[in-house]
């Protein structure tokens, strides 16, 4: 099977990203590639491409590339904030800079699926502090983790910022993460060196265009998602599949 010009030229410029011009082949890179196609024929010839795993793998390869490469597409397409979209910003989030502030926080971290998430957050809403928290905790059996640690506000989360923003010293607020419940506890709150547009901008630059990424990314799933008709086959189910070990 012919190996294409695209092909060499696509492994020539795998390390610098620029697949649009000309790049010099090496001969060790030249023979890796023979060395492959040769692999790959007598893979062929030994008709490991009707290996069920085999052909797993390869629609698995397939199915990543096109939508790696619609998703570049669609990103790049994505603009820039203005100018008068970071001043808005700015102006918008006091807390995060011209109000800046230096948190000592401490955050437990609740293994997920314990069962317990409702009266978590009851004894949450006590207004316990962060001792007799963990207190509560180890006596009831929940798996938890906890570290301390401080922040100034425009280096927190947005999410978790605007929970936090209204939190007194001494008190709380629950994040849910993909890890678990997160309850973080204000320990402290100091007034901290203001930033200025200038020097905010490249912060909130990269911020909302991060977020405009996402929000392109989120939109398009959900249309896809809207248009498309899925089917789950048994056994498999919109939540995956059992672990088959358990009976």
């Amino acid at each position: 099977q012919v190996i294409s010009d695209a092909e060499l030229q696509l492994k020539g410029g795998m390390h610098t990203g620029d697949v649009d011009k000309k790049h010099p082949i090496s001969e060790q890179a030249m023979q890796s590639m023979l060395s492959m196609e040769l692999l790959r024929q007598a893979a062929v010839e030994a008709k490991l491409d009707a290996d069920e795993t085999v052909r797993a793998r390869l629609a698995i390869s397939q199915r990543s590339i096109l939508a790696t490469a619609y998703l570049e597409k669609l990103l790049a397409e994505v603009a820039k904030p203005t100018a008068a979209d970071i001043s808005a910003y700015y102006n918008q989030h006091p807390e995060r800079f011209s109000n800046r502030k230096q948190l000592t926080l401490k955050e437990v971290i609740i293994q997920p699926n314990t069962g317990k998430e409702a009266e978590i957050k009851a004894e949450i809403a006590k207004g316990k502090k962060i001792t007799d928290f963990e207190a509560w905790l180890q006596a009831n059996k929940i798996i938890f983790n906890s570290a301390p640690g401080t922040a100034t506000t425009d280096q927190i989360p947005e999410e978790t910022l605007q929970k936090l923003k209204a939190v007194p010293v001494g008190g709380s607020a629950i994040v849910e993460g993909h890890d678990g419940m997160h309850v973080i506890f204000v320990l402290d709150a100091q007034p901290h060196q203001p930033l200025t547009l200038e020097q905010a901008s490249p912060m909130i630059s990269n911020m909302l265009f991060e977020k405009g990424r996402k929000e392109a990314l989120d939109n398009k799933i959900k249309s896809l998602r809207d248009k498309a008709k899925l089917e789950y086959v048994a056994p498999y189910t919109a939540k995956g599949l059992a672990d088959a070990g358990k009976e």
